[in-house]
């Protein structure tokens, strides 16, 4: 199961320092982001699925990301996952 996150924690897992930047870098894949709150699985797994599964996740964090991901493939706007 997705936790909620944020969106600095999301940054970071991605390696960037700047939730900007990391916000801009989401922009350029067509995502666009809430503007409050927190991030739900839905928006996460869309992220995840256009930008790569973080490597700042846990071994088992990725694990059940890149499952899910597989689940939410025959979705014509979501890719394979990428690991």
């Amino acid at each position: 199961m997705i936790t909620l996150k944020t969106r600095s924690e999301l940054a970071y897992a991605y390696g960037y320092w700047c939730t900007p930047t990391f916000k801009r870098h989401v922009k350029k894949t067509g995502i666009i982001l809430p503007r409050y709150g927190l991030l739900d699985a839905d928006i996460q797994l869309i992220i995840y699925a256009k930008m790569g599964i973080p490597k700042g996740f846990s071994i088992e964090e990725q694990a059940i990301i890149a499952t899910l991901l597989e689940s939410h493939c025959p979705k014509p706007y979501l890719p394979p996952p990428i690991l």
